[in-house]
């Protein structure tokens, strides 16, 4: 992929991605939008072109992110991949974390942290009480995940625990004490099958 479509752009081009390292470089959190390229003096048209090249780059650029830990060789891979400059996958995706597009987070092994019983909770409410309930269920530390949901249930919560028995104990004595709350139904986790992060 050129970043233009004249050889003798290709060179400028290369420049103008140097400026964007310097970019990434002088940001401690984020690296600068392209709004604020008006801090760097470039003329108009160089500009123009420099904003077509990371608007032209955007999708795949940010497919080649996803599911990628953001390393230095990891940069260099998709850099070489595109045909871009590392710089400007920096650019592009500190840019896209600023932005909110994307978030990088430690994701732990339940597993792994002794958590060895895992459900899912299908949770009826009192209608009036539903988004009351939902915020008390939320708080309860066994519990991973929660959504409002359509359908037979009004909440569905993913709860995590030791083994049975801590299980066992959430269920009759923190779960069923949620005031609102007017039936449940806990799926087991057998095994998972598929599990994946966007």
């Amino acid at each position: 992929m050129e970043l233009s479509g004249q050889s003798g752009e290709v060179g400028r081009g290369k420049w103008f991605l140097k400026e964007l390292e310097k970019i990434s470089r002088l940001s401690q959190a984020h690296a600068r939008t392209v709004s604020e390229l008006k801090n760097i003096r470039l003329p108009e048209k160089r500009r123009e072109r420099l904003e077509e090249n990371l608007a032209e780059n955007k999708e795949e650029i940010v497919q080649a992110l996803k599911g990628l830990k953001l390393k230095k060789s990891r940069i260099d891979q998709i850099a070489e991949k595109l045909n871009v400059s590392p710089g400007m996958i920096r650019q592009r995706y500190n840019r896209l974390v600023e932005l909110g597009y994307l978030k990088v987070v430690a994701v732990t092994n339940p597993l792994m942290m002794g958590m060895r019983t895992m459900a899912m909770i299908g949770i009826r409410t009192d209608g009036r009480k539903m988004l009351q309930v939902a915020e008390n269920v939320a708080k309860l530390k066994e519990v991973v995940y929660l959504v409002v949901v359509s359908g037979r249930y009004d909440l569905m919560a993913e709860v995590f625990c030791k083994d049975d028995e801590e299980m066992l104990k959430f269920l009759t004595e923190k779960l069923a004490k949620v005031d609102g709350i007017r039936e449940t139904e806990t799926f087991m986790h057998m095994k998972i099958m598929k599990e994946i992060y966007f």
